[in-house]
């Protein structure tokens, strides 16, 4: 993907300009590895993605802190980029192996059509 016409900061790639969100920032102070329901929901991804599962490049759409990345790079071996539009959020990402970006999806940014080959959305369809 040719990255060239993104403004990069700090660790994070800005494809899109400002844009609302609805989710409550408080979340984030909560949301660590070993909340339950981060714990819970890992568990039960694991249930339903086998180990050898080949995710190829893959973004989380939504990814917060980054920690369901880390979980998944870690138990699975491979590398999650991730998308937010909550900047407060991708600066305190932890480090993950992948890309971090600072993303409005329904912009629909021409570089990542066909880019990724899992895309997750979790607890974001519901927002």
């Amino acid at each position: 993907m040719d990255k060239s016409g993104a403004q990069r900061t700090e660790k994070i790639y800005f494809l899109s300009p400002p844009a609302e969100y609805s989710m409550a920032d408080e979340w984030h102070e909560f949301a660590r590895q070993d909340h339950f329901w981060m714990k819970w929901r890992f568990d039960m991804l694991k249930k339903i993605i086998p180990h050898n599962f080949i995710w190829g490049k893959t973004l989380e759409i939504g990814c917060g802190y980054g920690i369901t990345g880390k979980q998944i790079e870690d138990h699975y071996g491979c590398i999650v980029s991730g998308c937010d539009l909550n900047i407060s959020a991708l600066r305190n990402a932890s480090s993950g192996k992948g890309d971090l970006y600072f993303y409005d999806i329904s912009r629909k940014y021409a570089d990542f059509k066909e880019e990724f080959s899992t895309v997750l959305l979790l607890d974001v369809l519901e927002h």
